[in-house]
C-alpha cells in the first residue's frame, strides 16, 4: 500500500465431486416374486441416498432413504405394471445425479376352462380353445384318467377326442390346464368330463313255441342295472302288439295258418340318458296240426273188442296220432281198431311236435248199463283248489272209470283231484261197466284258471314337488 508490500495472507477452496449412483439393472418379474434389497454403491464411496418409485401398486412404498428394501412384487390387474425407481445420492453435502432403474410386473395370467360335462360313451367332444387374462397365454394341460379316450396329456388346446368307456361303471377325467404367459405361470384350473357307460339289455333265448303256447311275461335286466325299455315287435300276428314300453307282458302265441313264422323282438334301452345298443331275440311259432273229423264205431257185442276210432287230421308231415290224451302217438294213418269198450281221448301231433286235443269218444258195448250221470260241478276252478267229480245216484254193482286231459285215469264213483294245475284242464269222461258191457261216456269239459298275478310298478324315488 503506498509502494508498501504487507505480509501474504492464503485461503483454501476445496470443492468435492458430485457422488455418482449405481443402480440395478432393470428387471421383469412375475408377481408374486420376491425382491432382494437393493444395495447402492456410490462413486466416490460413503454416499447417502434418498429415492423414489413410481407406482407403489407394485408393492414398494412411495419413497424412501437408504437401500430399497426387499419387497414382494405385486400385480393386481390383467395388465403390464413398471415402476420406475430414482436413486438421488448425497456425499460431503453434494447431491449428485440421480440415476433411476425400472421394475417391470408381470401379470399371472388365468385360463378359462369349459364347465363340468356329463356325457354318454361313443359321444364326439369338439376341441377346446382355451382363452386367458390376459389374453395369449400357451397352456399345457393333463388328463387323471385316460379311460375316457384322452390322452393323460398335451400342450396347446385339448383335441377334439370321442369319450369312451368300457366299463360298467361311471368313470370320470378331471382335466388340469395350466396358463403361461411372459414367463409367468398362472393358477392352474380344472374341469371334469364324466362318462357314463352304454347300458346292455339282457333279453330271452330265442324259442319255438307250438301256436297256443302261453308265453310268460319276461323282466328284462341291465347292465348296469337300472335301465328302461321300449321294444318292437316284426310279426303281430304271433299274438304280440307291435310295441310297448316297460317289459314284453305275457301272451299266448298263435299261429293259424298251416306254416311256421317268427317274430323277431328287438329291444332298446336307456340309462342315464345313454341309449344302449339294440338286442333282438326271435320267438318261432309253429302251426298246431288240424282235426278234421274223429269218429268211433262200439263193440259188436260185450267185451268184443271190435270197436274202432278213425282220426283224419292235417297238418305238417308226419302226423301221429293218440287215443290215450297224448300219453303215447303212433304212427297209424289215424285208424285204430280192435278196441274194447271205454272212453278214449283223442289228440295228434305233428312233425314239429305240436299237439292239438281232439274230442273224447266213446266206444260202448250193446246192453250196457246207461251213459253216467253226474252230480254239478264247478268249472272254471282256481289254481291250487280241489278238482272233485262224482256220479250220481251211483250203482253199487257198477263199476265207473274216469278219464281225462294227459292220459288221467281213476276208477271209483268219486274222484278227487287236490292242488288242481293247467295242465288238468281239458276233457273228461266217464263210463259205467258191469261185467264186460261198458256204457257210452258221459263226456264233459272242465277248466283251471290261474291265479292272478298282480303286476305293480318298479320302485321309484321323487324329489318333492315332482309330478
Amino acid at each position: 500500500l503506498n509502494g508498501c508490500s504487507g505480509p501474504s495472507s492464503s485461503y483454501t477452496i476445496t470443492v468435492n465431486p458430485l457422488p455418482e449412483v449405481s443402480v440395478p439393472a432393470n428387471i421383469t418379474v412375475c408377481t408374486g416374486t420376491p425382491i432382494s434389497a437393493s444395495s447402492f454403491s456410490s462413486i466416490p464411496a460413503g454416499a447417502t441416498y434418498t429415492w423414489t418409485n413410481s407406482n407403489n401398486t407394485i408393492g414398494l412404498p412411495a419413497s424412501g432413504s437408504g437401500n430399497v428394501p426387499a419387497f414382494t412384487a405385486v400385480n393386481p390387474s390383467a395388465a403390464v405394471q413398471s415402476a420406475t425407481v430414482t436413486v438421488t445420492p448425497l456425499l460431503n453435502g453434494c447431491a449428485g445425479p440421480s440415476s433411476s432403474y425400472t421394475i417391470t410386473v408381470n401379470p399371472l395370467p388365468t385360463v378359462s376352462v369349459p364347465t363340468n360335462s356329463t356325457l354318454c360313451s361313443g359321444t364326439g367332444v369338439s376341441a377346446t380353445n382355451f382363452n386367458s387374462i390376459p389374453a395369449g397365454a400357451t397352456y399345457t394341460w393333463i388328463n387323471s384318467n385316460p379311460a375316457i379316450g384322452l390322452p393323460s396329456g398335451g400342450s396347446g388346446n385339448v383335441p377334439a377326442f370321442t369319450v369312451t368307456n368300457t366299463s360298467t361303471a361311471v368313470i370320470s377325467g378331471t382335466i388340469t390346464v395350466t396358463p403361461t404367459l411372459n414367463g409367468c405361470t398362472g393358477p392352474s384350473s380344472t374341469y371334469t368330463i364324466t362318462v357314463n357307460p352304454l347300458p346292455v339289455v339282457i333279453v330271452p333265448a330265442n324259442s319255438t313255441v307250438c301256436s297256443g303256447t302261453t308265453i310268460p311275461s319276461f323282466s328284462f335286466s341291465s347292465v348296469p342295472p337300472g335301465a328302461t325299455y321300449t321294444w318292437t315287435n316284426s310279426n303281430t300276428a304271433i299274438g304280440l302288439a307291435a310295441s310297448g314300453s316297460g317289459n314284453v307282458p305275457s301272451f299266448t302265441a298263435i299261429n293259424n295258418t298251416g306254416s311256421p313264422f317268427t317274430a323277431t323282438i328287438t329291444v332298446s334301452l336307456l340309462l342315464n340318458g345313454c341309449v344302449g345298443p339294440p338286442t333282438s331275440y326271435t320267438i318261432l311259432v309253429n302251426p298246431l296240426p288240424a282235426i278234421i273229423s274223429a269218429s268211433a264205431i262200439g263193440e259188436s257185442f260185450c267185451n268184443a273188442d271190435d270197436g274202432s276210432i278213425t282220426i283224419y287230421a292235417t297238418g305238417t308231415a308226419p302226423l301221429e296220432y293218440s287215443i290215450n290224451g297224448g300219453a303215447s302217438f303212433i304212427r297209424n294213418g289215424g285208424n285204430f281198431t280192435g278196441l274194447g269198450a271205454g272212453s278214449y281221448s283223442v289228440a295228434v301231433r305233428n312233425s314239429t311236435g305240436c299237439i292239438i286235443l281232439g274230442p273224447t269218444l266213446s266206444v260202448s258195448s250193446p246192453g250196457a248199463p246207461p251213459t253216467p250221470r253226474i252230480n254239478p260241478y264247478t268249472s272254471p276252478i282256481c289254481q291250487s283248489s280241489p278238482l272233485v267229480l262224482s256220479i250220481q245216484n251211483p250203482d253199487p254193482m257198477v263199476t265207473y272209470v274216469w278219464t281225462g286231459p294227459l292220459g288221467f285215469t281213476f276208477t271209483g264213483p268219486s274222484v278227487t283231484r287236490p292242488n288242481a294245475d293247467l295242465s288238468m284242464s281239458g276233457t273228461y269222461a266217464v263210463n259205467a261197466t258191469i261185467g264186460s258191457c261198458v256204457s257210452a261216456s258221459r263226456i264233459f269239459s272242465l277248466s283251471v284258471s290261474p291265479l292272478p298275478v298282480a303286476t305293480v310298478p318298479v320302485s321309484l324315488t321323487y324329489c318333492p314337488g315332482t309330478t
